[in-house]
């Protein structure tokens, strides 16, 4: 082992072991007076991103301190904390992860990511687009973004692998880093555009519940139709500014004219040189991997089917511009949320064949069902659901303990500041401060005090909260990032200034986007954030 690696196990070791000594204060508080719980609530969350940011412990299992120490220092009682590791997101995750691969189960996603490329073409800039919409599409509902770019690797390096040997060494690795970068990309962009794309949206919305948005109708809420609406629109054009910038900086401009049968770029005349035979190699080879997969099976068909059903349930369930079908039922009945649909789905995938032959009782034996239960075990990200419980127990115990409104309050100087300003700011910081640490975890942190801070400043609660949300997932500068980052960063067997490169323009391009679509779409069009009156308690 290095020494950096030995230095890096002392200083992990050392702060682990100080945890306990620097608790030992905290623990003597009253905890009869209000002012020691905010204090003692305040140290656990400093405790927690602290751990979180430099990965001490695995992030789930410091998702799990609120039930040690938020009991400890009779913040909350342990059933009190523990239930929030069960709410309706943790069984809206499960369902919507699951029905996401039950498509990768049936192979319908390679399916859909071939086809995408195909007919987009195989020229190197048609090529690295095709690449993008694909990756966005996928991570958008079928797949976490994780799942999306572990399963591009084997195609994007097949792709590169036609490029005719007549390509220099290093133009074919120029090209490898330039569609491994797109992928990470798309696949986090993707992330945001769907209510069930990302795991820091899933832990958004369970956080924007508590504080009951929509008034119980007077407003319009936060639903899958609402935040569709919102954010698809922002994620493809950030999609094809992504496009443009790694076109600009990898690639160059096409030139249209053409030497000894190439089509060159003009940026230095070193980026091009991509023989005209190299896009007809990619051609053939997405179509023999087509043909490969052969028909569409029975099973890829009724994944589509159940998937269709499920997102027309969701869109339509209470979309606001016209009756959902939740109308169908009195207003007196028990609330039927999105977990319901995800859950129903996922329940008839364990029930319906995989094999058309089953209901012509062709078949004798064991059902082999459209999912499988070890499929499950061994895909499934676990972890996450202690993450998003850890969110929501902060969440829980920050108004609980009054430190929620404390933290407002704390805020008050902003009063004198624009609310635009004041938004440029959240999300600027909240998009850095994501290249540092996990945003499953910034999302759970932050989530409750921009809620306060705009109850504070009298805000809509969506207006720094939702931003701030997607931009947590703006990281494309460092791997260490997020996940899509580290794997497309180690196949392509890239240099930190290979990503940090391109990284810094699509993070201020993408944040751009997001702070001017939310001052003019989503405040004008989707959620009115000027007409909002809190409710007076």
């Amino acid at each position: 082992m290095s020494t950096l690696g030995r230095l890096r196990k002392l200083w992990r070791f050392f702060l682990i072991i100080l945890t306990p000594i620097l608790l030992l204060p905290v623990i003597f508080l009253d905890q009869e007076q209000n002012e020691s719980k905010k204090f003692q609530c305040a140290y656990v969350i400093l405790l927690m991103a602290v751990f979180w940011m430099l990965e001490l412990l695995p992030l789930a299992v410091t998702a799990l301190l609120p039930v040690v120490l938020f009991p400890f220092f009779g913040i909350q009682s342990t059933g009190a904390v523990a239930a929030n590791y069960m709410r309706e997101t943790a069984m809206m995750f499960i369902g919507g992860i699951s029905l996401a691969l039950g498509i990768q189960y049936s192979g319908l996603h390679k399916r859909i990511a071939l086809k995408i490329i195909l007919a987009i073409g195989s020229s190197p800039w048609r090529l690295l687009l095709g690449i993008l919409v694909t990756s966005m599409s996928i991570s958008c509902v079928v797949v976490v973004n994780t799942a999306v770019a572990a399963m591009m690797v084997p195609i994007i390096n097949g792709i590169v692998e036609c490029f005719d040997e007549t390509e220099t060494r290093e133009q074919r690795k120029k090209l490898k880093k330039v569609y491994f970068l797109a992928v990470g990309y798309a696949a986090n962009i993707g992330g945001t555009a769907t209510i069930i794309g990302s795991q820091p949206t899933l832990i958004y919305k369970e956080l924007i519940e508590q504080v009951n948005v929509g008034q119980d109708g007077k407003y319009t809420d936060l639903n899958f139709a609402t935040y569709i609406a919102f954010s698809m629109p922002i994620a493809i054009i950030n999609l094809f500014i992504v496009w443009i910038i790694l076109s600009l900086i990898f690639l160059g401009r096409p030139d249209t004219s053409k030497r000894n049968g190439s089509v060159r770029s003009d940026a230095n005349n070193t980026q091009g040189a991509i023989l005209e035979d190299s896009s007809q190699n990619v051609a053939k080879l997405l179509r023999r991997k087509l043909d490969e997969l052969g028909k569409t099976s029975f099973h890829e068909k009724a994944v589509i089917v159940l998937i269709t059903v499920a997102v027309v349930l969701w869109l339509f369930r209470d979309p606001r511009v016209i009756p959902g079908w939740i109308s169908i039922f009195p207003d007196t009945y028990p609330k039927i949320g999105d977990a319901t649909v995800a859950i129903a789905i996922l329940i008839l995938m364990f029930i319906i064949p995989k094999e058309i032959k089953y209901f012509r009782g062709e078949f004798a034996g064991k059902l082999d069902a459209i999912l499988s239960w070890p499929f499950i075990q061994e895909h499934f990200p676990w972890h996450v659901i202690f993450i998003v419980g850890g969110g929501l127990a902060i969440s829980d115990a920050a108004n609980a303990s009054g430190l929620a409104v404390w933290l407002g309050d704390q805020f008050i100087g902003l009063e004198n500041l624009s609310r635009y300003v004041v938004l440029l700011l959240i999300v600027v910081i909240i998009s850095f401060l994501t290249e540092l640490m996990s945003n499953a975890a910034a999302v759970s942190l932050l989530t409750p005090i921009l809620i306060a801070l705009s109850k504070r400043l009298d805000l809509h609660p969506l207006y720094l909260s939702l931003p701030g949300a997607i931009a947590a997932q703006y990281a494309f500068m460092l791997p260490t990032a997020n996940p899509p980052n580290t794997i497309v960063f180690a196949a392509a067997n890239m240099n930190i200034i290979d990503m940090a490169k391109p990284g810094v323009f699509i993070n201020c391009a993408c944040i751009t986007v997001l702070y001017l679509l939310n001052i003019s779409w989503g405040e004008f069009v989707i959620f009115d954030y000027n007409n909002y009156e809190y409710p007076k308690n």
